[in-house]
């Protein structure tokens, strides 16, 4: 397929109802889960694009942006980091979460990142300011990053 992606715009061709938004990416995956309706910031795809080539293998997006009426954003106080197009819910198959939270906690591109064990998947961020990483469980999260991604 031909298509056009500028990294500065997100500008991306259209084909039937998906729009691929990069070489790897399309909008099924990207768009909120709710509404459809984009907002994936172009750095995040470059992000998820450079975390696909260090895998060598391809990234399942199982949460991109989220609109504020997404069930997930609406119980919030605050909204998260998916309503500000920065964040995405990923797993590889064929590779573990344990793994895949250590490969991607070595790239400084990467701010912010979660490990869900229980469902199982990995949260990735393009924030700004120190680094953060958590764990997902019914009850605790990690404090911020203290430089040690293997702690968890």
């Amino acid at each position: 397929m031909n298509y056009r992606f500028d990294l500065s715009t997100g500008l991306s061709e259209i084909k039937g109802s998906l729009i691929k938004v990069s070489e790897h990416f399309d909008s099924s995956e990207l768009n909120c889960h709710y509404c459809n309706q984009p907002g994936v910031k172009p750095e995040l795809i470059a992000n998820l694009e450079t975390i696909r080539a260090a895998m060598g293998m391809s990234i399942d997006v199982h949460s991109g942006y989220r609109c504020a009426h997404h069930p997930i954003e609406a119980k919030k106080k605050t909204p998260g980091q998916h309503t500000m197009g920065i964040a995405a819910d990923i797993t590889v198959k064929g590779m573990g979460i344990q793994d895949l939270f250590l490969t991607i906690g070595g790239m400084p591109e990467i701010h912010g990142i979660g490990m869900n064990r229980e469902v199982p998947y990995i949260h990735v961020d393009t924030r700004t300011g120190p680094g953060v990483y958590w764990k997902y469980t019914k009850s605790e999260k990690k404090p911020p990053w203290n430089g040690h991604w293997e702690t968890l």
